[in-house]
């Protein structure tokens, strides 16, 4: 077997509607089609077509739930995952979105590659990192570290 690409994840959320609104309106993917569950969720689709993220209820009570995906392996803590990667483009833009919807952030630049991260917390706790080209303008600037002199932006 090869891995060739990720092709996407599910959360369980605690809050679907809230979660749909993230990455509607933050990522800036779309509610797609979706098979007929018998559980709450949605799709959701970036502009090449794909579906890359997959949302469900978190309920433990939802049986139909349980009985697709199996129990949920909640354990009280965030466990080992430490964020999830997209390769984006148009940095400036997004940084206007995330200000728009007052969405917390903060930006890194990778030392030496001067690839430029954005690290956002969505609704359920996970971190999403958004990678943008050296050549795109970043609103910070960074140590030798790659670690920016500011403070998060935003307040939420």
């Amino acid at each position: 077997m090869k891995v060739v690409n990720l092709n996407h994840f599910l959360i369980r959320s605690a809050d679907l509607e809230k979660s749909r609104e993230f990455f509607e309106h933050i990522v800036g993917l779309r509610v797609g089609p979706r098979p007929p569950f018998r559980f709450a969720g949605y799709w959701m689709y970036s502009e090449a077509g794909h579906p890359l993220v997959h949302l469900a209820v978190a309920a433990s009570g939802d049986s139909e739930l349980q009985r697709y995906l199996g129990a949920s392996r909640e354990t009280g803590s965030r466990g080992s995952l430490d964020h999830i990667s997209f390769l984006c483009g148009e940095l400036p833009a997004f940084e206007r979105r995330l200000k728009e919807h007052e969405w917390r952030y903060f930006g890194r630049t990778v030392p030496e590659e001067g690839l430029h991260q954005v690290f956002v917390e969505g609704p359920d706790g996970i971190r999403f990192e958004f990678m943008f080209p050296s050549h795109e303008e970043a609103s910070w600037s960074c140590d030798d570290a790659g670690v920016s002199d500011g403070p998060p932006s935003n307040a939420r």
